[in-house]
């Protein structure tokens, strides 16, 4: 059997026992999912969601978020490894949001990866799990396929 053929029979098996493939991260918007994802480097979603159900009470958004210290956002998720790191990403990627993107998560996998912070990994994680439709987002049940995939021309407003 093919490689390709290999993977798509896997990809049909996994469609079937999964229909609707949902991240355990607990986010409310795509900011807060983008940040879940880039938190989730080196910990479980379980310290995650711990870290996060604080962090986003206090600052749900990439505005709230930009305003903080560095030493600010690492005393926030301190708990989770690579902590200083991850600070350091986020406040640069919650300020390029603001300042790039109108207070946005982009929906195009080259513009999420231009973030700090933003690998190959959680751009999938997030074009996977939310979806651009109509200027909202959505939920998404597919996997993001290839290593160029970009929304459909057609559904980007």
């Amino acid at each position: 059997m093919k490689r390709k053929s290999r993977a798509a029979k896997v990809l049909e098996i996994l469609r079937q026992s999964n229909p609707n493939p949902q991240t355990e991260l607990r986010f409310s918007s795509p900011w807060q999912l983008l940040v879940a994802a880039v938190l989730s480097a080196q910990s479980t979603d379980i310290q995650v969601n711990k870290v996060t159900a604080a962090l986003f009470a206090e600052y749900p958004g990439p505005a709230e978020m930009a305003a903080l210290t560095e030493e600010q956002m690492a005393g926030e998720i301190k708990t989770l490894g690579l902590y200083r790191h991850k600070a350091r990403y986020l406040l640069a990627t919650a300020r390029l949001i603001m300042e790039r993107y109108g207070g946005q998560v982009p929906k195009r996998r080259a513009e999420l990866q231009s973030l700090p912070g933003v690998g190959r990994k959680t751009a999938n994680v997030v074009l996977s799990t939310i979806k651009g439709v109509d200027g909202k987002f959505r939920s998404k049940d597919t996997i993001a396929p290839g290593k160029d995939h970009d929304p459909p021309k057609d559904k980007e407003h």
